[in-house]
């Protein structure tokens, strides 16, 4: 049993550590375009929406700050926010991170796009007493614990 819940916070602390880790490579990304080939993305936004299409509002940026900047067709989001006097690339950063998406560039354009995630998979093998292997991608928690304490 104590294994078990040691597995669980494992697991729990890798997602967290994964996710600060997702973010600071964007931040480290923008601030590297913002510094070489980008250096629009150092120009503040002032803008205020509500109830825009995320298309709108990048377009919205692009136009303001001087941007290169494309979002995929199939990003749909409506976006409500209000930024004064905020970096681009704080912006982007954070309908980056908040929508789940990627940023690709081309020279100095740059392009949003969703966030490729691998299929689902949940393999787990109970080599012996004492040990345990798996392989999990985009399972659920729920999921992944009710399978784990079937083979334990």
């Amino acid at each position: 049993m104590i294994r078990i819940v040691f597995l669980l916070i494992s697991l729990c602390w890798c997602y967290q550590v994964k996710a600060q880790e997702k973010s600071q490579n964007l931040i480290t990304k923008l601030d590297s375009l913002a510094s070489t080939s980008v250096p629009q993305l150092n120009n503040e936004v002032d803008i205020s929406f509500s109830n825009i299409s995320i298309k709108e509002l990048i377009r919205t940026i692009g136009n303001t700050t001087g941007l290169n900047i494309t979002i995929d067709p199939n990003v749909t989001y409506s976006v409500n926010s209000n930024f004064n006097k905020v970096k681009a690339s704080d912006v982007i950063g954070f309908l980056c991170s908040r929508y789940n998406l990627d940023l690709v560039t081309h020279g100095s354009i740059i392009h949003l796009q969703p966030i490729i995630i691998k299929e689902e998979k949940l393999f787990i093998e109970s080599v012996n007493d004492s040990t345990i292997s798996y392989e999990v991608n985009k399972i659920k928690a729920t999921d992944f614990f009710k399978e784990m304490t079937n083979k334990t």
